[in-house]
């Protein structure tokens, strides 16, 4: 089976920790569009890495909570400024891991 570019960087750009979060907190009929909408980021500056991704693709999914207008509202504010989405999730200090932990979220491992 042939595996087209954009199911590759899709595959490549959202980890199965944020693709379980997606499963999880959207209808299955939401699924698609929201990590098609997340792997759009990863040419974000705060995206140079797979845990940099990971934390902004969870604020995202946190700002989010399950309901597709909000998500689509936060990935709009990432794409503007990534550093803002990280303000209005509340990652943006060091301690965002337990942030994210409080919030009944995974923590992705460190680099």
């Amino acid at each position: 089976m042939r595996i087209w570019p954009f199911k590759r960087m899709r595959e490549e750009s959202v980890s199965s920790l944020v693709r379980r979060e997606v499963e999880g907190r959207f209808p299955s009929t939401d699924v698609d569009d929201v990590v098609d909408g997340l792997a759009t980021i990863a040419d974000l500056p705060g995206c140079k890495n797979a845990y940099g991704r990971a934390r902004i693709q969870l604020a995202i999914l946190l700002c989010a909570n399950g309901d597709l207008a909000e998500f689509r509202s936060a990935l709009d504010l990432a794409q503007t400024d990534w550093r803002d989405l990280l303000v209005d999730a509340g990652l943006e200090h060091d301690n965002w891991r337990e942030v994210l932990a409080r919030a009944g979220f995974p923590v992705p491992e460190s680099r």
